[in-house]
């Protein structure tokens, strides 16, 4: 390209405010690896809405579980090892007990890896009614945000289905969600603005 013509297009640029595109934000997330311990646990005496990790403007806490039969209980969390094919090396083991991410100012995109292994969960965005039942049988879209879930079995070594693995996504302006179970186990929870 003649310099000069070089020179006149950068110039250009250059007034009509043109910049070259800015990669997007990276996502925020909690992946419960270290420095968080192995055999760790979050539960009483610590009470509902007790904040348990913070990311830069992420925060969790542990929340009240909501069985099906319409009872309620507040259970233990705990650094825990993946069970059959759970991803990283420690995951964050629900037992009877939900966790609410709350961010300050909302954020656009949510994912969460999960392993489930038996029982009910329970799920909120933005403050909606908990669904307790099956994150498979929730609505594509709840208080404006679009809700997906893909899950997969998972099987032993004599090839019989023991769980399911899977992957929540949730696109929207979201400011808060809540995610918990009975025999569960959760991952890579990640936020991108």
């Amino acid at each position: 390209m003649n310099p000069r013509i070089a020179a006149c297009c950068l110039g250009i640029l250059t007034l009509t405010g043109c910049n070259p595109p800015t990669p997007p934000p990276a996502p925020l997330c909690f992946n419960f690896e270290s420095p968080l311990t192995l055999g760790t646990t979050f539960g009483p005496p610590l009470a509902p809405g007790a904040q348990i990790l913070t990311n830069g403007p992420l925060a969790m806490s542990l929340e009240t579980f909501n069985q099906v039969s319409g009872n309620t209980s507040f259970g233990v969390a705990a650094i825990s090892s993946p069970p059959f094919g759970g991803n990283g090396s420690q995951m964050l083991r629900a037992n009877n007990i939900n966790f609410k991410v709350v961010a300050s100012g909302s954020v656009s995109l949510i994912s969460l890896d999960y392993v489930d292994m038996g029982g009910s969960e329970n799920f909120s965005v933005n403050g909606s009614a908990i669904s307790a039942g099956e994150l498979t049988a929730l609505p594509t879209v709840i208080s404006g945000v679009t809700v997906t879930v893909t899950q997969a079995p998972l099987v032993n070594a004599g090839g019989i289905q023991v769980g399911r693995s899977g992957r929540l996504t949730l696109k929207g302006q979201i400011s808060q969600f809540l995610v918990g179970g009975q025999e569960f186990w959760i991952d890579n929870v990640c936020a991108t603005k």
